[in-house]
């Protein structure tokens, strides 16, 4: 037998015991069965929930939010109170009270910096507290879609689950409020004025429900009234402040630095109402009403005018100073004072007269009824 042979012959030995031994281990390994890793788990019984978020260079000590359930509502204590999302809250417990796994993907601590389930490096880290105290969920990276590695604290055991990603837990206050900080229908509105460092500008709507420069409006030097509104450049405008979400939450009492003593801008809109009730139909019979009209015909009829106008709801928003991107805002008739994108009010705070007027001869204007 030549040498090459011998050769051959041990390498036909080799791959058929690699293939024996490849075979015994598919016949050995099985799927593991998903168990739940908190068996039990009541989520009613939760009360404060806490999530640190470890993105930065070193993992934060301080909760980024903070929400403690008061009654059958959840508010962020974090954040001076401001009424939570409950269902998001309750959404988040549910997920993680539910969690499952086929078994430990590693049983070392050795990959816990690896994997961001560290106790001082990851992703999330979220502490659930009830009357048995402390459950603390460590939400690491996400290998792939919907699968994401956690681990339970005080375990070395590094579990990789479903259903579950990192912006579950996600650190930004917007995510566990109604982000909804101001609407209002831009159909519903009949007044707009704004009052910046260029000026005033003030604006209502006529029976046609054309926008038109409210009485008294200083005009820009060469303009004389009538003058034409752009109509496209005052509905722009009004959609902008239709709808104002909120970027974080600044308090409830002002501060120096908010800007809000004196405010880059105040904007004032104004809403239609109820409509006035008809003559004869406020109180007692028709008989009562003649009486009175006739008694009265001359010298209340200021007042009776003034009763016929339709009543207006009014909000008024003040606009203050630039921090990160955002600006300080506050609405008179709300408790907090928000942040909210520069850009949502940039329309508000840079808006001159010129810019809802244009060179178009104005149309007839309608009188108000």
């Amino acid at each position: 037998m030549t040498t090459l042979n011998k050769v051959l012959i041990g390498l036909l030995v080799v791959q058929v015991g690699l293939v024996g031994l490849c075979s015994t281990r598919d016949r050995g390994a099985t799927i593991g069965k998903l168990e739940p890793l908190l068996p039990d788990y009541d989520v009613d019984s939760v009360t404060h929930l806490q999530i640190f978020s470890g993105e930065g260079e070193t993992a934060a000590s301080e909760p980024a939010i903070d929400l403690v359930k008061k009654g059958d509502e959840w508010v962020l204590a974090s954040h001076f109170d401001y009424p939570a999302d409950s269902a998001a809250v309750s959404s988040l417990i549910g997920k993680i009270a539910t969690m499952q796994s086929r078994g430990p993907a590693t049983t070392t601590s050795s990959g816990h910096k690896r994997l961001k389930v560290a106790d001082d490096a990851f992703v999330r880290k979220i502490v659930l507290t009830n009357a048995a105290g402390d459950t603390t969920v460590y939400f690491g990276i996400s290998p792939t879609f919907k699968k994401l590695n956690i681990r339970l604290a005080g375990s070395d055991n590094t579990y990789l689950v479903q259903q579950l990603t990192p912006t579950d837990a996600d650190d930004s206050v917007s995510s566990w409020i109604d982000p909804v900080y101001l609407q209002i229908p831009v159909d519903a509105m009949v007044a707009l004025s704004v009052e910046n460092e260029h000026g005033l500008v003030s604006l209502e709507r006529d029976a046609d429900r054309r926008w038109q420069l409210a009485p008294g409006t200083p005009l820009p030097p060469g303009k004389t009234v009538p003058v034409s509104v752009d109509q496209k450049a005052v509905a722009d405008l009004a959609q902008k402040l239709s709808k104002i979400e909120i970027e974080n939450i600044a308090g409830t009492d002002v501060k120096p630095g908010f800007g809000l003593d004196q405010p880059v801008a105040r904007v004032t809109i104004g809403m239609a109402g109820a409509e006035p009730e008809p003559a004869g139909e406020s109180q007692g019979s028709a008989g009562e009403t003649e009486d009175s009209s006739a008694s009265d015909d001359q010298g209340d009829s200021g007042e009776a005018a003034e009763s016929q106008a339709p009543s207006r709801e009014v909000r008024v928003l003040e606009i203050g100073a630039e921090k990160d991107g955002a600006r300080y805002l506050r609405v008179l008739d709300k408790p907090y004072i928000v942040t909210v994108k520069k850009a949502a009010l940039k329309e508000a705070v840079d808006l001159a007269i010129d810019k809802v007027l244009d060179d178009e001869a104005p149309p007839p204007v309608t009188p108000q009824p």
